[in-house]
């Protein structure tokens, strides 16, 4: 059972910089949301924007009433009111997804609503063994707010740098949060390995040097 509160906050962009963001828990992106197969979740937002809002489950099939998308099987969720998301996992779920605003899409998504939804196998099973071994882990949401352009809410110089050491696997999930423009990600002098997309694994690693 996860609890989250929306609410808005002055988001520190860059070091003295700050913008009006849209949040979960008040962090640009939101908290990670992991759990494992078969698990049954039960996720509350409580609602202190001046506005309505929605969480919509991207990638995630789940039913239309716990989908998160106004207008069709639920209502959003009005200021000051709390709602419970209640659904399953399966294994048609495991991956890197993630969650969003589906409510004001255009200001609320790209102003910070938005964080990482990973479903891990479960230990012993034929989908643990294709599961992903790094030594290092790293989630980059990539978007634009206000004119700045962000990677997990901070813009140059303050974006966090990837660490990393010789001979490392390195296991990246990286989401394209913008909703209005796309970013190609280019890995200067260097080559890496896409081996899924939207959650699904692909059917042979495709090595790239830009996404």
């Amino acid at each position: 059972h996860f609890t989250f509160t929306a609410e808005q906050v002055m988001w520190e962009v860059v070091k003295g910089h700050r913008v009006l963001t849209w949040t979960l828990n008040g962090t640009v992106p939101g908290p990670m949301i992991r759990v494992t197969s078969g698990d049954h979740l039960r996720i509350t937002i409580i609602n202190h924007f001046p506005v309505g809002t929605a969480i919509h489950w991207h990638g995630l099939e789940v039913p239309s009433n716990e989908d998160g998308v106004p207008g069709i099987g639920m209502k959003p969720i009005m200021p000051g009111q709390t709602y419970t998301y209640d659904f399953s996992v399966s294994d048609q779920d495991i991956g890197s997804h993630w969650y969003h605003s589906h409510y004001d899409d255009a200001e609320q998504l790209p102003g910070g609503l938005y964080g990482a939804f990973v479903v891990d196998p479960r230990p012993g099973t034929p989908q643990a063994k294709l599961a992903i071994h790094a030594d290092v882990e790293y989630t980059e949401f990539i978007s634009s707010w206000q004119g700045y352009y962000t990677i997990n809410g901070k813009s140059f110089p303050d974006t966090q740098p990837i660490l990393v050491k010789h001979g490392q696997t390195v296991h990246m999930r990286i989401y394209g949060a913008d909703a209005m423009m796309s970013h190609p990600m280019h890995l200067h002098g260097h080559v890496f390995s896409i081996v899924a997309e939207d959650g699904h694994l692909v059917p042979q690693p495709i090595q790239r040097d830009t996404l």
